[in-house]
């Protein structure tokens, strides 16, 4: 269709792996098997951070003889490599036609600035039918919607694309009396286009944040109803006024709505003998059916063939009606980032619906759908973009970024799967890593039109990684759902499991600092604990010969002393096997021997006071 015309549930999945959490917010050693488990046990990473340029990630270290577990059976996988990467982050698919109020008052600019919108693209279509445009005499409402839009782009840091065939009335809804050059007259257009270029020079819309789209879809007869040469005549004619006028003017074209073909062909050829070729090559995916990138590659043929350079590529109407879901959206996101593409969603509204919803990604009150939380999570990724090999049906956009110790994937579904679906990350680095386990949060944008406050979250929780390798599987239901997978390095320590209670020095630290504060001690009745049992609250192991340092918690009077010496001692002399404290302190030195240890109270005259039930392990 062309442009402007009329035309969850968070218990589905867990995660599993030794020291697995499972989405109900159960916690086993063993975990639990799910609809989109993440498994994984053991190992660390060797790969390093990702540094200021594309390439191969290589800052770790190399593990030999490792394999990863294989991945659970599924309908279609896709593989993230983070050891490849490659520039930073464009945003170049968040945006879209028309989709705002005609004077820019709505939406407030943050919807638009959280999704990190790059283009917009209006001419007023529409306003004033049937009788709109320049041709109908109504010029002056549209061009005063194209001004209220790129001030609405300016205050966002996006790119209009002005539409000039809409300004001109042709918009396929209003009548159109008559097409440029009709007859070989051309003296109205020159006219049309002088007074365009005069208004768009007295408004500094002469920067590179305006793309001047000569014509719209000439390919469809509701957009044009003259001749192919007659097209290509007026392209010739508007380009050289507009670069006559405007020298560093950004041209746009043939915006075809057939895409790679016959005219995109003819266009080419006419283009590079007339000297008027386009500072960026573009055309539309909005029929369905369509890729970017296969259709990107044939642009790039097509157009290398000739001797044409088409670095910049735009498909400035992507999606049909019904390819506008969450999960077909991501898809297409991640095909124009592969394809280095600029792209635009299209706009299926009509009349006032023209004006509305942000080309579906928002509902008729302005409020974010499933949709918009897509862009968002896309909006959200920085650092560096990741490597991705898609599946049949599948494909994601990932970033990952070694200064935030963050990675982000938007996943997506051209469609065609549902059922387990395989997110298989290989090369981990190693600051998502911390003890071997990597912090794993998915969520689902599910399929809806109706306002969505936030993602679904299906399973947040640690995860751990074997032979830098973790795979993430997703129970795909529908596939008009899109997903999003965020990584970070744990913020607790996967657990630590000892059978006799005694812990690690780190983990020790953290008893010993939970519980009543030293300060409000006195109010906890004396019967309830004994000194000693105060002081070393919890058994504790460290190495013989390290001189640890263990910290306790203090008696609060240097009137008595502490120690460490084997259980049952009663004369205390400093040595190998006896370390002493004053009672004030907030730390006492483990005895230098291998052994088994108690912290003993004893007063100014020798006489033990206590001895604690927590026992220290120098081995």
């Amino acid at each position: 269709m062309p442009a402007g015309s009329g035309g969850s549930a968070g218990g589905a999945s867990g995660i599993a792996g030794s020291g697995g959490m499972t989405s109900s917010g159960g916690m086993g050693l063993a975990g639990m098997t799910a609809s989109g488990a993440i498994t994984g046990s053991g190992g660390t990473t060797g790969s390093g951070g990702a540094g200021s340029g594309g390439g191969t990630n290589t800052g770790g270290t190399t593990t030999t003889n490792c394999v990863p577990p294989n991945p659970p059976s599924a309908k279609d996988s896709l593989m993230v490599d983070m050891g490849v990467v490659s520039g930073p982050p464009t945003y170049r698919a968040s945006g879209f036609i028309y989709g705002i109020s005609p004077d820019g008052s709505q939406p407030p600019l943050t919807t638009l600035s959280d999704i990190k919108v790059q283009h917009l693209r209006a001419g007023g279509a529409q306003i004033g039918c049937p009788n709109g445009g320049f041709m109908n005499g109504q010029y002056a409402a549209r061009w005063n919607a194209v001004k209220a839009y790129h001030d609405k782009a300016k205050a966002i840091g996006a790119t209009l694309l002005v539409l000039v065939h809409d300004i001109w009335g042709a918009d396929a809804v209003c009548k159109v009396p008559r097409w440029p050059g009709n007859g070989g007259d051309w003296t109205e257009y020159t006219s049309f286009m002088t007074q365009l270029i005069t208004d768009m020079k007295a408004n500094g819309m002469t920067g590179p944040d305006v793309r001047w789209e000569l014509w719209n879809e000439p390919d469809y007869s509701g957009f044009w109803g003259g001749t192919q040469a007659q097209w290509l005549e007026m392209w010739k004619r508007g380009y050289q006024q507009v670069r006559s006028a405007i020298p560093s003017a950004i041209i746009e074209g043939p915006s075809l709505a057939s895409g790679i073909g016959g005219w995109f062909n003819a266009f080419l050829d006419y283009t590079k003998a007339n000297n008027v070729v386009p500072d960026y090559m573009g055309w539309h995916e909005a029929g369905g059916g369509g890729d970017p990138l296969n259709d990107a590659k044939n642009a790039r043929l097509a157009s290398s063939s000739r001797g044409m350079n088409a670095s910049n590529l735009d498909i400035s109407e992507y999606g049909s009606g019904s390819e506008q879901n969450p999960g077909h959206s991501a898809w297409f996101i991640a095909r124009l980032e592969r394809a280095d593409v600029d792209g635009l969603r299209s706009n299926w509204g009509g009349g006032s619906g023209l004006y509305s919803t942000m080309a579906g990604l928002v509902t008729s009150s302005w409020q974010p759908n499933a949709q918009w939380w897509i862009y968002k999570r896309y909006a959200d990724q920085t650092g560096l973009r990741t490597s991705v090999t898609p599946g049949a049906q599948v494909d994601a956009v990932a970033y990952q970024d070694a200064n935030q110790a963050r990675a982000i994937i938007v996943a997506g579904n051209r469609g065609g799967t549902t059922g387990p679906v395989n997110v298989v990350i290989k090369n981990m680095p190693a600051w998502l890593e911390r003890g071997g386990s990597t912090k794993v949060v998915l969520e689902k944008l599910p399929d809806g039109a109706g306002a969505v406050s936030a993602p679904t979250v299906v399973s947040d929780a640690a995860a751990t990684v074997t032979c830098h390798t973790l795979a993430i599987a997703i129970d795909w239901s529908n596939a008009k759902d899109g997903y999003a997978i965020s990584l970070t390095a744990p913020l607790i320590d996967p657990p630590v499991v000892v059978a006799d209670n005694v812990w690690p020095l780190a983990q020790y630290t953290t008893c010993v600092n939970a519980g009543v504060e030293d300060a409000y001690k006195g109010i906890v009745p004396g019967t309830l604990y004994n000194d000693p049992d105060y002081v070393f609250p919890a058994s504790c192991g460290v190495s013989a010969g390290a001189s640890s340092s263990i910290t306790v918690r203090s008696l609060g009077s240097a009137a008595n002393t502490i120690w460490f010496a084997p259980s049952g001692t009663n004369q205390f002399v400093e040595g190998a096997n006896m370390t002493k404290a004053s009672g004030s302190t907030t730390s006492l030195t483990a005895p230098a021997s291998a052994g088994t240890y108690k912290l003993f109270v004893v007063d100014a005259q020798g006489t033990k006071l206590g001895e604690s039930a927590a026992t220290l392990r120098v081995r």
